[in-house]
């Protein structure tokens, strides 16, 4: 399991090194992986008119030097909530909500030994975290709680840390978020949903799986196969792949039957969708390397 998360780490760093100003990942096997994606900021900027517009209750969390920030959770419900991350760094927020007798301090030691290459701490975190997404910073987009109750918000990297204790209050009705496309994740680890989006607007990402996933998604040249990418992933390289282009998009972890969306603001053309969340069942081997991955156009 040490060699598998050093390669991880190793070619998913490489990858996005094709991409200005990227960041190598967590070398955690679970389930946070490569970030950031700067265009995720001026996607934020472009969709602050947007943001404005929606009459929605919001969440903003600041990531700063001594943690995070949250504002917006007094008088907080559930439902459909707006999520804006502020800050600087290498990872994500998350939010989600612990099953009974399960806490984010059990979570960490569960983390830690996943890491560790120990598959039933994976399937533990599986089973008691509902993760309801999230973004990198300088990214906005919606979530759902789905009930009344504590929810924790966390930076999630290759350490997980600055927990934040939410409540919420009963569900507050409000409308679903408008989208401009959907992605998303099915059971037996493949992508569907749109093969064609617009290049900028509001992306729903959706897990109708049976397991958590995330969504990258990578600017490609034209004419890149799915083939090529699990070649290039398959070949533990040291150097960035020929085919890679700018743009990219991230949405952190969400459970099955869970939604969310991201604002975004790219350049047109081709892209590929991957998955780097473990699949305990198969001694942690990334969704990507079993073949989640997917070409979609933006237009």
């Amino acid at each position: 399991m040490r060699a598998l998360r050093s390669w991880i780490s190793a070619t998913v760093g490489v990858l996005l090194l094709a991409t200005p100003v990227l960041m190598a990942p967590s070398a955690g096997a679970v389930p946070r992986l490569p970030f950031p994606y700067p265009d995720s900021a001026a996607s934020a900027a472009g969709n602050e008119a947007n943001v404005a517009k929606k009459k929605m209750q919001q969440l903003t969390v600041t990531k700063t030097k001594k943690g995070l920030k949250v504002a917006g959770a007094k008088n907080l419900r559930a439902g459909h909530v707006r999520l804006v991350v502020k800050g600087k760094g290498d990872a994500s927020i998350s939010v989600v909500r612990f099953a009974k007798g399960y806490d984010f301090k059990k979570f960490t030691k569960d983390y830690n030994a996943s890491n560790e290459g120990d598959m039933k701490a994976l399937k533990r975190i599986f089973a008691k975290t509902d993760f309801l997404g999230g973004l990198e910073p300088g990214a906005t987009g919606t979530i759902t709680l789905p009930k009344k109750g504590k929810y924790t918000v966390f930076w999630f990297g290759e350490k997980v840390q600055y927990p934040t204790v939410i409540k919420a209050g009963k569900p507050k009705k409000s409308k679903a978020p408008k989208t401009d496309g959907k992605i998303l994740a099915k059971k037996g680890n493949v992508w569907a949903g749109d093969d064609h989006l617009p290049t900028a607007g509001a992306l729903a990402f959706n897990n109708g799986s049976d397991q958590p996933h995330h969504l990258i998604m990578l600017g490609v040249e034209e004419g890149t196969t799915t083939q090529d990418v699990l070649d290039y992933l398959s070949e533990e390289p040291t150097g960035p792949p020929p085919w890679a282009t700018e743009g990219s998009l991230y949405a952190d972890v969400i459970s099955p039957g869970r939604k969310m969306t991201v604002d975004y603001d790219l350049p047109a053309g081709q892209y590929v969708l991957l998955c780097f969340i473990p699949d305990p069942s198969m001694d942690g081997m990334p969704h990507a390397m079993m073949g989640m991955i997917k070409m979609v156009h933006l237009m």
